[in-house]
């Protein structure tokens, strides 16, 4: 059945099997089964709402207001809501039930969720078991990190998003099992080597993409299980030693004429139409060991799901979600882990949780805000088991009737954009779906105008002005601000980045750290599926490739014959 985005007016389909997974993700009280309606908006808008609410890498100094210290905060200084910093959230110095209230059905529930929300303190940072990196978010089991995002278990890590299980690396997203590793993207157990997209179980590699099993090679494309070889040819030890020498990557002009050449050879490899590792009945990519995964990204070990991205582990029966983990029967939420979820930010091991937003250890809990381990609360009050189950339904009920909610039903709606705590061009949500301040706000997003001061420094300096080889690079810089040859916003080098830089032999950046993640970020495909024929066999094929574009894409089977 088609239906037409309420937001964009673009047509999308309603399937019977999701129909299912409505009826299937019902609240159930007295018997009876609230099922979720069939969604407004398009799978694209939804999800722009939801990854509205993530905010990663945008960090702020202010100050605890609970304790009046100085913290590292996702919050600007000019938001709304109270933050306490990390050690204040968790003790016992205030009780995140002193903001709860009676329900009210004379009013519609997103205006009293919207009061507690206000009212209740957020942590300053969604961190974890972290040691000696104080500049993190949505990471855990950390050590010796700086700016890291959306990442867990690495050491020595600096600028990394999306990295686990790593060891000294820099400016890497999406890596896994990588050690001594330099500006790699979608890597994993790759050992000390420079520049790496797409590769597996490579070491002292560099400038290469979609190549597995390999050692020493350089400037090469899919190759598979070789070792010294330049531009796809084979060269002995000494010839590839040579020519590594040769290449001074420690200067800064010629390690850029050899990223122009990476991205040359890139272009004119063969790229297979999605990058998913045993996985059956599934459509989308970077997947592994999923099973019937219908529009997933970027996710591990999931099954029944849909309309997905980033899980890391054991997704079961859910649609509508991004950024999640061990989730089982849950819809419409971003930031999730638990069972039975209906529309939620930052749950944290929730059981039939709904409508809840940053809740820790939680059951049975709906329109609660910065609770932890409660049962059967109500706009963060109290209820008994018995209260709980009387006053839930009716509260559905009273978000189905259209003359409460603004002419529509609300249940199974996600919140409301302004609901975020974010500025939209604070969050993920404007790097997939870009918008200017004056659509953002004209679509019922938030704006943040807050300018982070520049880095306090004695001297500054444009980066064109840098020496060029990392040799003659003086230990004085860290006391200078760069500033950035594209976006001309200042930013520093830390000691350890720069022991990182000499031990490497590798070029000071240029370029300021958001702006060197939005060009490694740029060498991938966005999460969307376009079908296209196999430059090969011509055969019709789904891939995040858009029809437009002019790389030599394979179907599975032509690529398997081709590059195995």
């Amino acid at each position: 059945m088609e239906k037409t985005c309420g937001q964009c007016s673009a047509q999308f389909e309603i399937t019977d099997e999701d129909r299912v997974f409505f009826k299937k993700m019902a609240a159930v009280f007295g018997g009876v089964r609230y099922s979720i309606p069939e969604p407004t908006l398009c799978p694209d808008c939804r999800r722009q709402r939801r990854l509205a609410w993530r905010n990663e890498w945008n960090l702020y100094h202010r100050t605890c207001d609970l304790t009046g210290k100085k913290i590292i905060s996702i919050y600007s200084p000019e938001s709304p809501f109270k933050v306490y910093g990390i050690d204040a959230w968790y003790s016992d110095d205030w009780d995140p039930l002193e903001s709860g209230q009676d329900y009210d059905f004379n009013r519609p529930f997103f205006e009293q969720f919207r009061e507690v929300q206000l009212k209740t303190p957020r942590t300053a940072l969604s961190v974890f078991d972290n040691e000696n990196s104080p500049y993190l978010n949505q990471c855990w089991h950390m050590k010796n990190s700086y700016l890291c995002f959306d990442a867990g278990y690495c050491e020595d890590a600096y600028y990394c998003y999306s990295l686990y299980h790593s060891k000294n690396v820099m400016d890497v997203i999406r890596g896994e099992k990588l050690e001594l590793c330099y500006s790699c993207v979608d890597c994993s157990n790759c050992y000390n080597s420079v520049f790496l997209q797409d590769c597996y179980n490579c070491s002292d590699s560099y400038f290469s993409f979609d190549c597995k099993g390999c050692k020493n090679v350089l400037l090469c494309n899919n190759l598979r299980n070789k070792e010294y070889y330049i531009a796809n040819q084979e060269v002995t030890p000494d010839e590839f030693k040579a020519i590594i020498e040769k290449l001074k990557l420690g200067s800064y002009p010629d390690f850029q004429n050899a990223v122009k050449k990476f991205n040359s050879l890139r272009d004119k490899a063969i790229h297979k139409e999605n990058r998913n590792i045993n996985c059956q009945d599934c459509l989308g990519d970077y997947l592994s060991n999923c099973n019937n995964c219908d529009h997933c990204f970027e996710s591990h070990d999931a099954q029944d799901c849909k309309y997905m991205t980033k899980a890391d582990h054991k997704a079961r029966d859910i649609m509508d979600i991004d950024h999640l983990s061990e989730l089982e029967l849950a819809y419409n939420a971003i930031s999730a882990s638990g069972y039975h979820v209906i529309v939620g930010n930052l749950i944290i091991r929730g059981d039939d949780v709904f409508y809840c937003d940053f809740v820790e250890n939680c059951k049975n809990c709906f329109g609660c805000c910065g609770i932890r381990k409660k049962e059967y609360c109500i706009l963060n009050k109290q209820y008994s088991r018995e209260e709980y189950e009387e006053l839930v339904p009716r509260i559905i009920e009273q978000m189905k009737d259209p003359s409460m909610n603004s002419g529509c039903s609300a249940w199974g709606e996600f919140f409301p954009p302004s609901f975020s705590p974010f500025g939209y061009n604070e969050t993920i949500a404007n790097e997939h779906f870009p918008l200017t301040k004056e659509k953002a706000l004209e679509s019922g997003f938030n704006w943040c105008d807050f300018v982070t001061p520049p880095p306090v420094a004695e001297k500054t300096i444009q980066a064109d002005m840098l020496p060029d080889d990392i040799k003659d690079i003086p230990d004085d810089i860290l006391n200078w601000a760069i500033v950035c040859e594209e976006s001309g916003k200042p930013f520093k080098i830390i000691d350890q980045e720069l022991a990182f830089y000499r031990n490497f032999n590798l070029p000071i950046p240029h370029r300021h750290p958001d702006v060197r993640y939005r060009d490694r970020e740029g060498l991938r495909n966005p999460r969307k599926m376009y079908t296209k024929p196999c430059i090969k066999c011509g055969s019709d094929m789904q891939t995040t490739y858009a029809p437009e574009r002019e790389e030599k894409v394979y179907c599975e089977k032509c690529y398997l014959d081709e590059v195995y």
